[in-house]
């Protein structure tokens, strides 16, 4: 087993879930205001929102490089989220 990779995947799952910890706490007018937007979050705090997945990821990649962040979708439907969902390393 390479020890590097499961670091990294042990960082990887604590910001998703400090990241899932702080979104929940957010308040019910952040997510009408911001309802189908996708968010990029690191270390618990958003860092921007953005129309699509796909913009949210390309500024997660250059901005984070090798730090884990997640993004995490703004809608009003409760979520079940596991140890790796919407995780990007």
């Amino acid at each position: 087993m390479n020890t590097e990779q499961t670091v990294s995947r042990e960082a990887q799952q604590r910001e998703v879930e400090r990241n899932y910890k702080a979104f929940e706490q957010l308040g019910a007018d952040f997510h009408q205001q911001n309802h189908g937007l996708y968010a990029l979050m690191q270390s618990g705090k958003i860092i921007e929102l953005f129309n699509t997945w796909e913009d949210a990821e390309k500024a997660g990649n250059l901005l984070f490089q090798a730090e884990p962040f997640s993004i995490q979708e703004v809608d009003n439907t409760p979520i079940n989220m596991g140890a790796y969902a919407h995780a990007v390393l």
